[in-house]
């Protein structure tokens, strides 16, 4: 799960787990975490590629919390 590889990767650095934690399906609400309340969070790149690119986030770079996904539909429903 998206949590278990999250909190190993800091396990694993023996670095603490943040203590708040949001899970949530709406990237504005994880945006304003990551942005305005100084959370660490976990968004699709292409959604925040401004904001990276002006150096309002900045991405850490850990090989366990590189995720690739694909988006899937029937063939017949498209």
């Amino acid at each position: 799960s998206v949590s278990y590889r999250f909190e190993t990767a800091f396990f694993r650095r023996n670095i603490p787990v943040p203590p708040q934690r949001i899970n949530s399906s709406s990237i504005t609400l994880m945006r304003f975490a990551v942005m305005d309340c100084g959370l660490i969070g976990l968004m699709p790149r292409s959604l925040v590629r401004q904001q990276l690119h002006s150096g309002a986030l900045r991405e850490l770079d850990i090989e366990e919390l590189r995720f690739e996904y694909v988006v899937l539909t029937a063939a017949a429903k498209l």
